[in-house]
């Protein structure tokens, strides 16, 4: 029996010193972060920053960990009254497009180099909306507006140097198929086709006369001069550059009168690339066929101009963005919420009036008042429930029994010094020990106090209790200790050795 009494209790010492020494690291890290900043300090603005430093202490280890979960709480129940669901039936309004990209003529006058991605900047605005409830097409009306220029030079046929520049302004609309059919609907990358008609208006002029007003003379080497290359005037002709100021009206160079506007249909095709639910991005190509040959029709009235409509085509990049229809999902509020509750949790077994599931005292006997934690009071705070105390005003701190009566110091340092007991005591240590278990045993160490911690122990039982520790490090935060944060370090160590 003694030997069962001396392996428990080395367990039982084990299992609390475990417990110390995390406890320990724990004030030793708090107490070197507090010196670090404390350093060259302490006698600089003294009490109010102790304070200060205190209240921070208290806020880092206190406030946010609690704020933290009662937020989440709060979020956890809020959530559970709100849903996120899916749009059935949306509603598409129109989407905004706003593009640039490149005018690119193909005419009776045409430029030595065609590309269509050379020519003249034009800009582009557009609005779509679906009109199927498929959502396989949709409407556009558009509206362009830039320059179309020409620039044609020949070497052998003069008369074939030919230039013009046309302002345009385009309103047009158009249905378009995105293969919506064919491609998911969820694709970030949708072709599309579309064709439509538009009215066009257009104001074209030449280049003939330099920045002075002299007209130009084309001849065979290329050259631009200002006179004939067989006229009389040849030999003191100057070189002229051009100026590139189309100030001339087409209009005004033939006698056959035209209107300055024509219908037009644009097939248009290119790609989709969505960015976002509401923004994405188009490159597209768009060829203009025309209903007129007058756009410069008066350049080559007299050269035999090839039959046929004059063209044109429009590469682009445009932004669009859909800032208007429903969204994919939104949020809905719930009167009440669907939670899945574990019914046995919200029982009452032992009929406390406290359910099981926050019952820190499960069995409680049938009529013993309980706290709101489910267990039985206990006034003396010793441990043992009011309603088996046999000794309900034990001084605080004292060693009881299982009945609640106090065990005398003389008996508990028999029992930790490992001595052997008499048989008829054994049932009594055997109970001491049960009560152990339950930390109501406060150690006293047979350590020497050291002189200068000796004013700690205030109620002069030789042992630095914990509450007297605290008290110190509490004075040596607010600067009204005489003690270093070396002292108090020294403190920790002989608390722990005690």
């Amino acid at each position: 029996m003694k030997n069962l009494l001396r392996v428990s209790h080395l367990n039982k010492c084990l299992d609390q010193n475990v417990r110390f020494q995390g406890l320990r690291r724990q004030i030793k890290r708090s107490l070197l972060f507090v010196n670090e900043h404390l350093s060259g300090k302490r006698n600089e603005e003294k009490g109010h920053y102790g304070q200060t430093l205190l209240k921070i202490s208290l806020l880092i280890l206190g406030f946010f960990p609690m704020n933290s979960l009662i937020q989440a709480q709060d979020d956890n129940w809020e959530s559970l009254l709100k849903q996120e669901v899916a749009v059935i039936n949306p509603v598409y309004k129109p989407v905004i497009g706003l593009g640039a990209g490149i005018f690119s003529f193909y005419g009776n006058v045409k430029n030595n180099s065609s590309s269509p991605i050379m020519g003249n900047i034009g800009y582009r605005v557009n609005v779509h909306t679906y009109i199927d409830n498929n959502r396989l097409l949709k409407a556009n009306f558009n509206i362009l507006f830039g320059k179309i220029t020409a620039n044609q030079t020949s070497y052998t046929d003069l008369s074939n140097n030919l230039n013009f520049q046309s302002d345009l302004i385009i309103y047009g609309t158009s249905v378009q198929y995105d293969f919506g059919n064919i491609i998911s609907k969820e694709s970030p990358i949708r072709p599309f086709i579309a064709l439509g008609v538009e009215f066009i208006q257009f104001n074209s002029k030449t280049d003939l006369y330099d920045k002075n007003g002299r007209p130009y003379y084309y001849w065979s080497d290329g050259s631009i001069m200002s006179a004939a290359e067989n006229s009389p005037q040849a030999n003191s002709a100057q070189t002229l550059i051009r100026s590139y100021n189309y100030n001339t009206p087409l209009s005004s160079l033939s006698n056959v009168k035209y209107d300055p506007y024509t219908l037009g249909i644009p097939l248009d095709a290119g790609m989709n690339f969505a960015v976002s639910y509401r923004v994405s991005v188009r490159l597209g190509y768009t060829y203009h066929f025309t209903f007129t040959n007058k756009m410069d029709y008066a350049l080559v009235e007299g050269s035999n101009p090839k039959p046929g409509y004059d063209k044109f085509s429009y590469t682009y990049l445009s932004l669009h963005f859909d800032l208007f229809s429903d969204p994919r999902t939104r949020i809905v509020e719930k009167l009440f919420a669907d939670v899945d509750f574990d019914y046995a949790m919200y029982g009452d077994e032992d009929g406390d009036g406290v359910f099981d599931g926050w019952d820190d005292c499960p069995n409680t006997p049938k009529g013993i008042p309980v706290d709101t934690t489910g267990c039985p009071f206990d006034d003396d705070k010793d441990g043992v429930p009011n309603y088996r105390d046999k000794e309900l005003n034990t001084p605080p701190g004292a060693i009881v029994d299982k009945d609640g009566v106090q065990i005398k110091d003389e008996d508990v340092e028999a029992f930790l010094s490992g001595n052997g007991v008499k048989r008829e005591d054994v049932q009594m240590y055997l109970n001491l020990y049960s009560d152990l278990s339950k930390n109501t045993y406060k150690r006293k160490g047979n350590i020497p106090i050291p002189e200068k911690f000796k004013k700690l122990d205030l109620d002069k039982d030789n042992y630095i209790s914990f509450d007297e520790v605290l008290k110190a490090i509490n004075d040596f935060f607010d600067f009204e200790s005489s003690f270093t944060y070396q002292d108090i370090n020294e403190l920790t160590d002989y608390f722990f050795s005690q």
